[in-house]
């Protein structure tokens, strides 16, 4: 719990520069539930399919990175409304 409060400080100040906001908290809450789920449900498919567990745990963590990583930008993060400059 520690560990991703952390991490939405860190996203939200350093890589996305973004203001901290209830909804981007929860956004990034529900976005991190899904992750593990998602991430068990892949590594499960690539290794019944025969993918040793060492190369589907990497590709899996690969995938999981770009997928978070865009979800984050295109959504959680985003520049919203005036505060950014956006004239909404």
């Amino acid at each position: 719990m520690f560990s991703a409060v952390y991490n939405y400080e860190m996203n939200c100040r350093l890589v996305f520069r973004t203001g901290e906001s209830r909804e981007s908290f929860l956004e990034y809450a529900a976005l991190a539930a899904g992750n593990l789920i998602l991430d068990s449900m892949i590594l499960g498919i690539l290794v019944r399919g025969g993918i040793p567990l060492y190369v589907a745990k990497f590709m899996t963590e690969c995938t999981m990175f770009l997928f978070s990583w865009i979800m984050q930008h295109q959504i959680i993060f985003r520049k919203r409304g005036k505060q950014y400059g956006m004239g909404v």
